[in-house]
């Protein structure tokens, strides 16, 4: 009982099909009725409806756990079509897909922070339910302990010491030593320093 699609948001308000600035994923089908409607819902409902419609019908926990890891990382391509809307067991939920610029590994003009687009931003409105959820997820896992982001951190360094070696000796390499050397420094540094920088 699934419906997956991949939506423009940032186009959200044209006057286009929804179909012309989406694609269905699963199943291939033509039907974009659940997607349209939901759209519909972000454009035209005040704050207040907002927040109980949402409430009702998206998966709270598991969409706040999308947006507090999506936000902790950095992931700042999702304006348009990096990530996935969809519906499951009757309820809206997001899942992620191609967020290779995470980390921050973005440049800082590229859009805006807090999700990138107007429905995430919807979602994450001071007061909503779905907000409430996110902050009491980004505490448990990232503000009042560091036992996650010391395990993250301790995978990372594990996982660049594995291909250390390998990107030393490889005359092929496409990047030079150094620039693999600082592209880890830069990870760790955004690691160890994040949860600061947001807070």
């Amino acid at each position: 009982d699934v419906e997956l699609f991949k939506s423009q948001f940032r186009a959200m308000g044209r006057n286009l099909p929804i179909q012309d600035i989406s694609e269905k994923k699963i199943p291939r089908d033509d039907d974009y009725t659940s997607l349209a409607y939901l759209l519909i819902q972000t454009m035209s409902l005040s704050d207040s409806e907002w927040n109980t419609w949402a409430s009702e019908n998206f998966d709270v926990e598991q969409t706040a756990r999308y947006l507090s890891i999506h936000n902790y990382f950095g992931v700042g391509d999702t304006a348009a079509k990096n990530f996935y809307i969809g519906l499951h067991d009757g309820r809206y939920i997001l899942l992620p897909w191609d967020n290779e610029a995470s980390l921050g590994v973005v440049r800082s003009d590229y859009y805006p922070v807090n999700g990138n687009n107007i429905l995430t931003e919807r979602l994450l409105a001071p007061g909503s339910p779905i907000r409430e959820e996110y902050d009491r997820i980004m505490d448990e896992y990232f503000f009042l302990s560091d036992s996650l982001l010391s395990r993250i951190v301790d995978k990372v360094e594990e996982l660049y010491g594995d291909i250390d070696t390998a990107i030393y000796y490889d005359s092929n390499r496409y990047w030079s030593y150094d620039a693999f050397r600082d592209e880890r420094d830069f990870v760790l540094d955004y690691l160890n320093t994040r949860t600061n920088k947001i807070r």
